[in-house]
């Protein structure tokens, strides 16, 4: 039985996807901080767990992708609340404010 080993910077050049912009063999390999649009403990908690990817085996590192999984639902969550909530009040301040400038134009 063998197995190939593909080299993690041809694996990660493989990816297309723009907004992963940040997932470089740099922030794999060593445990740097991931800059991403996030806020800066998302990022810390997104570097540890891609710094912590291959170090122990298989049943804990599926625990390991099935926690930060929970984590990032529970962030997705909190930016949809977060984005409801604004939302209400720049469609209030847009409205107004154009209320205002009509006003002043009469």
């Amino acid at each position: 039985i063998g197995f190939r080993n593909t080299p993690l910077d041809r694996l990660i050049s493989s990816l297309s996807f723009k907004w992963l912009d940040f997932l470089t063999v740099e922030n794999i390999a060593s445990e740097r901080v991931v800059n991403s649009p996030l806020r800066n403990e998302e990022n810390a908690e997104i570097s540890r767990f891609l710094y912590s990817l291959g170090k122990s085996d298989s049943s804990r590192q599926l625990k390991l992708i099935e926690g930060f999984r929970d984590y990032m639902n529970s962030v997705k969550s909190s930016y949809k609340n977060e984005y409801i909530k604004n939302s209400k009040i720049y469609i209030s301040f847009g409205f107004f404010s154009g209320a205002v400038v009509s006003l002043v134009m009469l």
